[in-house]
């Protein structure tokens, strides 16, 4: 948005005539403000929407959302990787368009928190029954259990659990079952924990 000015003088009833104009032009926070995660490392990849008028951008961070931002650094595209983030930390980043070294408004923070694999994943065994129980993981809100049957790398299927702990009691005595599990939080799904194996006992007062 660009903004114009004039000023006159005052004396009592009087006015002078106007100066001449002078323009600002006020640069409005960058908007859609994404955090993602990089495949193969620990990296994280800030994006938001090209504003047209910037010379570029600067990226800022912090580890609360009211704590203080330090300046991550500064892009020329829509882009910046951070790559002094860590695997476990809640961080805040915030961006704003730079014109002739000038900043514009900052944006709204965007928290990023790492959705993790569940821990202290164990398998107990039952008669008739297989027992899967994991911690819950920080920010997941539910999670997908994986199973397959006689082999490690066969087909698993997929099985939406919402707490920490699953009873399959689909289970055959002397078949091999294999599970993994993982975190989701809307979209996203962490890493996955596993695989164990285990079978399910036999009924000892089933037949000989």
């Amino acid at each position: 948005v660009v903004y114009y000015y004039k000023v006159t003088a005052h004396k009592g009833a009087q006015e002078s005539e106007q100066s001449y104009h002078i323009s600002i032009l006020a640069l409005r926070a960058p908007e859609d403000i994404q955090v993602s995660e990089v495949v193969g490392n620990d990296n994280l990849l800030v994006t938001w929407k090209e504003d047209s008028v910037s010379n570029s951008y600067n990226i800022y961070r912090s580890d609360s959302s009211g704590g203080s931002f330090e300046l991550l650094g500064t892009s020329n595209v829509t882009s910046f990787t951070d790559t002094t983030a860590d695997s476990t930390s809640t961080y805040y980043y915030v961006v704003c368009g730079v014109i002739n070294g000038t900043e514009g408004t900052h944006s709204k923070p965007v928290e990023f928190s790492r959705l993790l694999a569940p821990d202290n994943f164990t398998l107990t065994a039952a008669t008739g029954s297989l027992t899967l129980h994991w911690d819950a993981a920080a920010t997941a809100e539910s999670y997908i259990l994986y199973r397959a049957v006689d082999a490690e790398d066969g087909v698993y299927e997929e099985i939406a659990v919402s707490g920490t702990t699953y009873t399959d009691t689909d289970v055959l005595p002397g078949k091999v079952y294999y599970y993994k599990v993982a975190a989701t939080r809307g979209d996203r799904t962490s890493e996955q924990a596993g695989p164990l194996s285990g079978q399910a006992m036999f009924d000892p007062k089933g037949p000989c």
